[in-house]
């Protein structure tokens, strides 16, 4: 079964290069993206009040305007609504600097990548992955 992506990065071209790069592979079926932390928080909660399954995967920038990643992830842990552990995060950052996914990882996200999104990334986070499904 084909799979859901979310891209959350405030470079459209960025998200226009991953989309096409997702929807190239035969694991992924649809591709949402958004460009800030504040936007995906708000699709999310839209999933969850509206019982439908969430992305299987997010992929999440850490800069970006308004809310940055890790200011998403620190909203979603004190939601208290939608369970973090339900969901997939992934930091695809183009931040090196090792502070950076320290803080990703203590913020609970699966994994850190550094950009650019590459289709060994695309099989590694969606192969034999079941859906978060709100409840």
């Amino acid at each position: 079964m084909k799979k859901e992506v979310l891209l959350v990065d405030d470079e459209v071209l960025h998200n226009k290069i991953n989309e096409m790069l997702l929807e190239k592979s035969p694991l992924v079926g649809n591709v949402a993206s958004v460009t800030t932390g504040k936007d995906a928080l708000s699709l999310l909660e839209a999933r969850f009040y509206g019982r439908k399954p969430f992305p299987e995967v997010i992929l999440l920038d850490i800069n970006m305007p308004m809310m940055n990643g890790f200011q998403f992830l620190e909203k979603l842990h004190d939601h208290g609504i939608i369970d973090p552990a339900e969901l997939h995060i992934v930091m695809l950052s183009s931040s090196f600097d090792p502070r950076d996914k320290q803080r990703a990882l203590e913020l609970g996200i699966e994994d850190y990548i550094e950009k650019p999104l590459k289709p060994e990334h695309i099989r590694k986070y969606l192969e034999n992955r079941d859906p978060a499904i709100a409840s």
